[in-house]
């Protein structure tokens, strides 16, 4: 009999959260300096990934409970297909192809994942990385990357997984109390009005864009959130928050839209768990101060938004709708989780990558980065993802609603730039990076 683990309903609701115009799927691109022994890859990739039942599983209904299920005589290479390029593609190229690729429903009677390997003509390559997002987050994600990767190009042993670490019961009075509060933030989550109308608001079809900005020094992002007592997210946020109100200016608007609503994705797990990959995070909303013309203004009205979502249990609110959701049948499902993402006009995620270099099968990755999906009429994502000492901003639209997203990550470079000018200046350019790179699978 094949191996059945039962599926959390959270992770139910995002397997059922595809629709004709959005895939609930994450895009990622990890990239290598060469040169590629295609056996010593893929024979690294399986050993490791094994260590995570879901990457040879499908979802399964019983009766009306959904489940993991082993697929049988199922193999981790049927899953890394190689192509070798006739010439070098750059990072257009890349882009071009991925967008493409977003464009396609995963296999539904296969493991939600794929790694396309592809060699460009030098020898250099880069692996286009898709998975659903009911398998994992973007904090179980990086975990996966720590496990894929190695600390320096020796290959060592696999890491062992980390065990669960004991968590205390909270107590009864403690419950009702938590209880309490998560009912109210609920229904705060019900009676917040719509996001208004913007250039970039709207139903999107299905024909996506997936960019990225030039790469910055994360240094420069800790100088700026220091300066300010604030985080790096707030200081990416801020930054976002200017690039839309430049990037609506210049869709014709004469008059900046005063506010911009995102759902921006907030972790509720213990980082010591991500090795059981799923998701465990919430959805708040942020208004980002488009109105604001001053950086630092912008960041001080950002940074006070975002302390008060701190204290309060919006995320887990929303985390709890989708449990329930996980339960409703499919038409009520997108009915209740539209209610929440028909308030904001965007979806941010912040992913917190590996803070050095990484190696894969000997390897140095040179850079990494993922593409938050949206859902529901949702048509703008923004990632915000760092690695070994930078961070960028990656954009994925829907061309309707955005028609040049590369202004709009552009933009958001831009602003983090005059952001961090405002204050102390200081190089902003990764050591050895060239803005704008002709080769992004060299980056």
């Amino acid at each position: 009999m094949l191996k059945l683990n039962r599926m959390s309903r959270v992770d139910y609701a995002w397997r059922r959260m595809d629709s004709a115009n959005n895939l609930m799927v994450i895009n990622g691109a990890l990239m290598f300096d060469g040169p590629l022994d295609i056996e010593q890859l893929r024979q690294t990739i399986v050993a490791r990934l094994s260590h995570y039942p879901r990457f040879r599983q499908l979802v399964v209904l019983k009766g009306n409970q959904p489940y993991w299920q082993d697929v049988p005589h199922f193999e981790l290479e049927q899953h890394l297909p190689h192509r070798i390029l006739s010439e070098n593609w750059g990072r257009t190229e890349l882009q071009q192809y991925m967008s493409a690729q977003a464009n396609q429903p995963l296999p539904a009677d296969k493991p939600l994942w794929q790694m396309q390997i592809l060699e460009n003509a030098d020898g250099r390559f880069a692996i286009v990385w898709r998975m659903h997002h009911c398998v994992a987050d973007g904090v179980a994600l990086m975990d996966i990357i720590h496990h894929l990767t190695d600390a320096d190009p020796v290959q060592c042993v696999q890491p062992a997984v980390a065990g669960a670490q004991p968590v205390q019961a909270a107590g009864i009075g403690s419950k009702l109390l938590q209880g309490a509060r998560l009912a109210l933030e609920t229904s705060k989550l019900g009676v917040m009005i719509s996001d208004r109308k913007s250039a970039i608001k709207g139903v999107p079809q299905f024909d996506k864009q997936i960019v990225s900005s030039p790469r910055m020094k994360l240094d420069a992002a800790r100088s700026v959130a220091r300066r300010h007592e604030a985080s790096i997210n707030d200081v990416m946020c801020s930054a976002i928050g200017g690039a839309l109100r430049a990037y609506l200016a210049e869709q014709g608007r004469h008059q900046p839209v005063n506010m911009v609503r995102a759902a921006m994705t907030f972790n509720l797990r213990d980082k010591a768990e991500a090795w059981k990959l799923g998701n465990e995070f919430g959805l708040v909303a942020l208004d980002l101060a488009t109105g604001i013309d001053e950086p630092v203004q912008r960041l001080q009205d950002v940074k006070r938004r975002t302390q008060k979502i701190k204290a309060s249990l919006q995320a887990r609110a929303t985390m709890g709708i989708l449990g329930i959701a996980g339960h409703l049948p499919l038409a009520l499902q997108r009915f209740s989780l539209n209610l929440f993402t028909n308030k904001a006009s965007l979806v941010i995620t912040n992913v917190e990558g590996p803070k050095s270099a990484r190696w894969l099968a000997g390897v140095r990755m040179t850079d990494m980065m993922f593409w938050v999906p949206q859902t529901g009429n949702l048509g703008v994502g923004v990632s915000i993802v760092s690695y070994a000492g930078t961070i960028q901003f990656g954009v994925f639209a829907d061309q309707k609603l955005m028609p040049n997203p590369q202004r709009l990550a552009n933009l958001c470079a831009d602003q983090f730039t005059h952001l961090a000018q405002a204050g102390k200046a200081e190089p902003l350019a990764a050591p050895g990076y060239v803005p704008m790179p002709d080769t992004i699978i060299a980056m």
